[in-house]
């Protein structure tokens, strides 16, 4: 997740999203995408197709994450600048 984090981060400072969606997908197998898409419906608890703050940090904390909650503040707004609202909120 750090990779995907960084790269993100990089590219927000560029403000390109296409070249970020593009790095992401192929640096991801297609097994690591899947594997992304079933945390996500595990994280999305209300099924509301985006996640909140507070789903993702319940859920990075069932997946062993021992981010702080400055660290997934920050993680949300790296995202939230390259994906809709209906994804993140």
């Amino acid at each position: 997740m750090t990779t995907i984090t960084q790269s993100i981060t990089v590219y927000r400072v560029s403000n390109n999203c296409q070249t970020c969606y593009q790095v992401i997908a192929e640096s991801l197998s297609e097994e690591e995408i899947a594997g992304l898409k079933e945390m996500f419906k595990a994280m999305d608890t209300d099924n509301s197709g985006a996640i909140t703050f507070d789903e993702l940090k319940a859920g990075l904390k069932k997946y062993g994450s021992t981010l702080k909650e400055s660290e997934i503040r920050d993680l949300m707004d790296a995202v939230s600048d390259f994906f809709p609202a209906t994804c993140i909120n």
